[in-house]
């Protein structure tokens, strides 16, 4: 995620997470059609809108590798073909084509060996390495327990973390990141 972010950053436009975990049919990026409850726009359009990005921003497909659904898979297929991004994605709500050659699209999963390999094909694959046990340790001590003491009002001159306590949640939690410690 700070990668990504950091991307965003120098890129100067606004990045968008979309969880494809939690989308259970496609719908959710066509757009469901005014003609049926719960009608919406697309999950995409619906991120750019709460972001205010127009339509110029890097998208997230968060957990790739969880999808259930291969309604959803199907979808992704269309949306990551490079020959598809002229034509976009017709939004079914909005009855309106979004294209999507101005997004820069990026997929993250902790373990690709679930993906279908059509899908796989039609991405660049980067793998990134989890944090050493030293660079999780200067990441808690400069920014976690800094920005725990500030959001919960603590004095620092009265809380003392111990690297030996530090280090026993480090090996307790076995995740290659940081973000349960």
């Amino acid at each position: 995620t700070s990668v990504i972010k950091s991307l965003s950053k120098a890129m100067q436009v606004p990045c968008v997470i979309v969880n494809v975990n939690e989308l259970e049919h496609k719908d959710a990026f066509i757009g469901k059609s005014k003609n049926y409850t719960h009608a919406d726009a697309s999950v995409v359009f619906n991120a750019l809108l709460q972001k205010k990005a127009g339509y110029q921003a890097i998208i997230v497909l968060d957990e790739i590798d969880k999808v259930s659904n291969r309604e959803i898979y199907e979808i992704l297929y269309t949306i990551l073909d490079y020959n598809f991004a002229d034509t976009g994605i017709f939004d079914e709500f909005l009855e309106v084509r979004i294209p999507l050659n101005n997004f820069f699209f990026i997929a993250t999963a902790n373990d690709i060996n679930g993906l279908p390999s059509s899908l796989a094909d039609r991405m660049q694959l980067v793998e990134v390495d989890g944090y050493s046990i030293d660079e999780k340790m200067n990441i808690v001590k400069k920014f976690i327990i800094p920005r725990l003491l500030k959001e919960y009002h603590l004095d620092s001159k009265l809380f003392t973390m111990y690297d030996d306590a530090i280090m026993a949640l480090i090996r307790y939690d076995d995740s290659p990141g940081v973000r349960y410690l």
